[in-house]
C-alpha cells in the first residue's frame, strides 16, 4: 500500500491524463470519437484537478466536481467569439465522471492507486437512459476492436438466458462488479420490452373498443 501511495504522489492528476490520452486513448487503440469525447472530458477536468496529486482525489471532490459542473453553462466557440447557452446537461457531466472512472480505474490497475475514488460517488441528479444497450451492426464491427465489442457480447448472452456465472466466465472477468453493468444492460432491456408489450396491449383494447 505504501509503494502504491508513493507511486501516486509522484505524480500530479495533469500528467496521468496526459499518459492516459497518449497511451489509452488515441486511436486506433480507441475509435476517433471515442478520444474526442474523452479528450473533451480531461479539458475541464484538468482546470479543476491538474495541479492536484494523483493520490488526493477523494470522492468528496469529485462529487463537489459534478455539482460545479451542473451549474455552468454550455459554451461555443464561434467566429464572432464565446456564447452561452443553457445549463449543462446532466447526461453530459455524467460522461465526464465516466471518463474520469476509467482513467481511475487504469491507475489502479498500474498500482498508481489503492483504490478508485469514483466507485464512492453518488451522482447528484438523476440521469435518463445511461445504461440503454446498443447493438452494434455489421460494418461497426469492422470499425472496432473486438475488446469493444465486450458490452454487446455479454447483454446477447443474458438476452439469450445464459447464466450469469457463464457469462461471466466467458467474459473472463472474475469480479461481479464488472458483470453488474452487464446486468443493468439486461434488466433495461427487459423494461423496454415490457414497455412495447404494455403498448400494443392498449392499441389492441382501443381497436376493440371501437369496434365494440
Amino acid at each position: 500500500m505504501l509503494e502504491i501511495v508513493r507511486k501516486g504522489e509522484a505524480l500530479t492528476f495533469k500528467q496521468w491524463t496526459d499518459l492516459f490520452l497518449e497511451n489509452n486513448s488515441k486511436p486506433p487503440l480507441r475509435a476517433p470519437k471515442t478520444y474526442e469525447t474523452h479528450l473533451r472530458a480531461v479539458t475541464h477536468l484538468v482546470k479543476v484537478f491538474g495541479d492536484h496529486k494523483l493520490t488526493d482525489l477523494t470522492s468528496d471532490a469529485i462529487e463537489g466536481y459534478l455539482r460545479y459542473r451542473l451549474r455552468q453553462r454550455a459554451r461555443w466557440k464561434t467566429k464572432g467569439g464565446i456564447i452561452e447557452k443553457g445549463v449543462l446537461k446532466p447526461s453530459t457531466v455524467h460522461q465526464e465522471l465516466r471518463v474520469l472512472r476509467r482513467m481511475l480505474n487504469i491507475a489502479v490497475r498500474k498500482k498508481l492507486l489503492p483504490s478508485n475514488p469514483c466507485w464512492g460517488v453518488e451522482f447528484p441528479v438523476a440521469v435518463k437512459g445511461l445504461f440503454r444497450p446498443h447493438y452494434v451492426s455489421r460494418s461497426e464491427q469492422q470499425r472496432i476492436r473486438i475488446y469493444d465489442l465486450r458490452s454487446t457480447y455479454a447483454t446477447r448472452l443474458s438476452a439469450g438466458g445464459v447464466a450469469d456465472e457463464w457469462v461471466t466466465q466467458l467474459l473472463r472477468q472474475g469480479d461481479a462488479k464488472v458483470f453488474k453493468k452487464y446486468s443493468q444492460m439486461k434488466l433495461q432491456m427487459k423494461r423496454e420490452a415490457l414497455q412495447k408489450l404494455n403498448r400494443a396491449a392498449n392499441e389492441s383494447a382501443g381497436v376493440l373498443g371501437q369496434a365494440g
